[in-house]
């Protein structure tokens, strides 16, 4: 791969993990005077070749590195170049290419007490996303996940146009139990990239105070931390249950044609206080939750020991979902 100039390639990467508050993330980051964002969140430029989000037109593996320039057309001379892609946290391609740059970018990865994590997954399949049925468990999830295969709960059919045009989705359905083994697919990364530039933070602490959070990071990185101090912190792609699913998937299919936007993503956000709610919170019997705490736990372990981490709060999750 060539060499570009380092103003046409990022130096700041948000690589994971889904529904961990990365959308809000990198919108605070956006707002950054310094900041120069990708012209499209989840530029997915630099998914491995096999993977059903690679796009040969705009994929690293097909334009080379070069083609990273494509998504920084608006730079205009901020020090700073971010974009954030939350599928790169299992890309072997995303930290071949950016481990080998001359000067490697700063990545982060934000992660959830899995069990959370993975509940929040299910509802935005579920509702958000409009992918599953109305009447499917947490419970029936996770074992048609551990079986590998989740069409048989599915609330569209696969064969459908509309089935087709988010099989990608689909497809990764099914590795979202698997994808709360934080410690299994970081390692790869602590082991071969520059550890003064890997950031692993916890999602608790952004949903507790996200001022703290975001200049904690900011700090980290080299960005001036003052600008949050008048910030107002948004909520972003949040989870909600809808009020009428039907409408909804009507909804997504009418959004296959509409381009993404500020002005879109404004009226999806009205949209969403019209149609949507709060998922209820008994999303799973507490049978179900104790499996999941039990699968995760040497994993957990292992991320804290190998990051350093206090995972007091998702222990203290933990208990607080037994009392309630």
């Amino acid at each position: 791969m060539s060499v570009i100039p380092n103003a046409l390639i990022p130096n700041v990467v948000i690589c994971g993990v889904r529904k961990c508050g990365t959308t809000a993330l990198f919108r605070w980051l956006q707002a950054h005077p310094d900041v120069c964002a990708s012209t499209a969140k989840e530029t997915q430029f630099l998914m491995d070749r096999d993977s059903p989000y690679y796009d040969p037109e705009f994929g690293v593996h097909d334009v080379g590195i070069d083609g990273y320039a494509h998504f920084f057309g608006e730079w205009s001379g901020e020090r700073f170049r971010m974009e954030a892609s939350s599928r790169y946290y299992d890309q072997e391609t995303a930290l071949d290419v950016l481990s080998s740059l001359d000067e490697p970018p700063h990545v982060v990865f934000v992660v959830r007490e899995p069990v959370e994590r993975l509940e929040s997954a299910f509802h935005y399949a579920k509702n958000n996303r409009g992918t599953l049925r109305e009447g499917v468990t947490l419970a029936e999830f996770v074992e048609a996940a551990g079986n590998g295969d989740v069409r048989e709960l599915l609330a569209i059919s696969v064969d459908s146009k509309f089935g087709q045009s988010v099989s990608n989705e689909v497809s990764q359905l099914a590795k979202e139990v698997d994808y709360g083994h934080y410690a299994r697919r970081l390692a790869h990364w602590r082991d071969r990239y520059p550890h003064d530039r890997l950031h692993v933070l916890l999602f608790e602490d952004l949903r507790r105070d996200p001022r703290q959070f975001v200049q904690g990071l900011a700090g980290r990185v080299g960005l001036d931390a003052s600008f949050y101090e008048d910030f107002v912190f948004r909520k972003e792609n949040r989870t909600v249950a809808m009020r009428s699913l039907r409408v909804h998937r009507m909804m997504r299919r009418l959004a296959q044609f509409v381009p993404r936007n500020s002005w879109t993503r404004s009226v999806y956000g009205l949209y969403l206080k019209v149609q949507g709610r709060p998922p209820g919170k008994a999303t799973a019997n507490e049978d179900t939750r104790k499996q999941l705490r039990a699968l995760y736990a040497d994993s957990n372990s292992e991320l804290a020991a190998m990051f350093d981490l206090d995972l007091t709060a998702w222990n203290a999750g933990a208990v607080k979902q037994v009392t309630a």
